[in-house]
């Protein structure tokens, strides 16, 4: 009987002392609260609420994902306990039955509590292999729950990146919009302009043909007066071979007064047939018909010599009504020189012509400055304040000569053989007429270009020898 009842007196003697022990360390804990109860702040209160707190919320998070494992892991221990307590309970009945049997007589009751006994040793025997395999499960979950938080982990790194990369795209998305509408504003923009140019290129293209088309009739007027002009010239000739001047002098003042009848019928059908609604001083054209009588001579000496332009020197005119010089060269450019007692000053630059300027002129008035370039355009200058007024396009070849309605023409004897060594500064000479193979008369309207450069002089002379 002291045998059988050992192991449940060790066992009560075991749950006693741990009862002891827990009541003890209760009681302990509950005094050193009741001790300190006074004593603690209610700051102290606060920061161990709060360690408390920390430690119910770490216990909450670490435990949550495992609660479930625990649960299972706790109901397995429990079913261990109970099975391991029912087995106790069953040997001390079985030592009691065993010893009650063993002083009885009958062997009935003994055979059956040793089958209910290895019954029940099976059903412990299952149990106990059933908990191992519980366990075994328990730790195949552990590891395939660790598997799963690395997973996890990795998972969540890889959705960090992504999500950074897609924060990042959207930015560039969002910056590539931005462009996106600054190049369609720029496109409409550019459209608008276009259209505008295309509007404005149509209407210039109309205006081009129509000018091309009054140019082109305006050639046609002029080459009819041409032949006309050269029909009343082969008149003439045939005239001074069939008729007989007394004198040179008489055929000279004949031939004279006809050109210039002739050269002021052209001049006014020019004038018509360029519509040009100027008017033309009667001082002027009287001028123009009564001057070539005048006698006039070479010049012979260099008065002042200055650089004018960085190149050729094409044109030079001097104003009507002040001592201003106007010269036009290959730099193209017209510059205005005040020219006073042998010194020159520049008074200004014109600008605004593509090509070398071939002619300069003024008005009668000397406040505008007409310039021919060889970039088929011709300019008009204000020379108060040096600023471009008009722009006229036109001609298909570069314009090389041009005379205001103001030139006067002087005429002088010279021999057509040596009037070279007559102008040593000049290199080219442009001009019009024509003479006698004879040499009894030369007739020549000539404009004179300088060989030096910087040096430049433009007359309109007449040659009769």
């Amino acid at each position: 009987m002291c045998s059988v009842c050992l192991p449940l007196s060790k066992l009560n003697k075991t749950e006693l002392i741990k009862i002891e022990t827990t009541s003890a360390i209760n009681k302990k804990m509950a005094t050193y609260e009741v001790d300190h109860q006074s004593s603690v702040s209610r700051h102290d209160n606060k920061w161990r609420e709060n360690i408390i707190s920390q430690l119910h919320e770490r216990n909450r998070t670490q435990t949550s994902c495992f609660s479930d494992l625990i649960t299972l892991h706790n109901r397995l221990f429990e079913n261990v306990n109970t099975l391991r307590g029912q087995n106790m309970q069953l040997t001390i009945a079985n030592e009691t039955l065993r010893r009650e049997t063993s002083s009885s007589t009958g062997t009935s009751i003994s055979l059956a509590h040793e089958a209910r006994l290895l019954k029940q040793t099976e059903e412990l025997t299952a149990l106990h292999r059933k908990n191992g395999e519980h366990m075994q499960q328990i730790v195949d979950l552990n590891k395939k729950m660790q598997e799963m938080v690395k997973e996890l982990q990795a998972k969540d790194t890889s959705l960090a990146e992504c999500m950074e990369t897609t924060n990042s795209l959207r930015l560039e998305i969002t910056k590539y919009i931005n462009r996106e509408r600054e190049y369609e504003t720029i496109n409409q923009m550019l459209k608008d302009e276009h259209q505008a140019l295309q509007i404005a290129f149509e209407s210039l293209e109309k205006k081009l043909r129509k000018a091309q088309e009054e140019n082109r009739q305006l050639i046609e007027r002029l080459k009819k007066y041409k032949e006309r002009d050269a029909e009343k010239l082969n008149e003439e000739n045939d005239n001074f071979l069939n008729e007989s001047f007394t004198s040179p002098t008489a055929f000279l003042m004949h031939t004279i007064s006809k050109f210039g009848k002739r050269q002021a019928k052209v001049q006014k059908e020019l004038e018509d047939a360029a519509r040009d609604t100027r008017p033309v001083s009667p001082d002027r054209s009287s001028l123009k018909e009564g001057i070539a009588g005048l006698p006039t001579t070479v010049p012979t000496k260099v008065s002042v010599t200055f650089s004018a332009h960085e190149g050729e020197v094409y044109a030079v005119k001097w104003s009507p009504v002040d001592r201003i010089l106007a010269t036009g060269g290959a730099d193209r450019k017209v510059k205005l020189w005040s020219v006073i007692k042998g010194t020159s000053e520049s008074k200004g630059m014109l600008v605004g012509s593509n090509a070398g300027v071939m002619s300069v002129d003024f008005d009668s008035t000397g406040t505008l400055i007409l310039g021919a370039s060889n970039d088929y355009a011709s300019r008009v200058w204000t020379v108060s304040d040096l600023r471009m007024k008009s722009n006229r396009v036109g001609r298909a070849r570069g314009t090389t000569m041009l005379l205001a309605p103001t030139v006067q023409r002087h005429y002088f004897r010279a021999d057509p053989s040596n009037y070279h060594a007559k102008l040593p500064h000049f290199a080219s000479l442009i001009g019009i007429g024509g003479y006698r193979t004879s040499g009894s008369m030369y007739y020549l309207a000539l404009s004179a270009t300088s060989k030096d450069r910087g040096r430049d002089v433009e007359g309109d002379w007449s040659m009769v020898g």
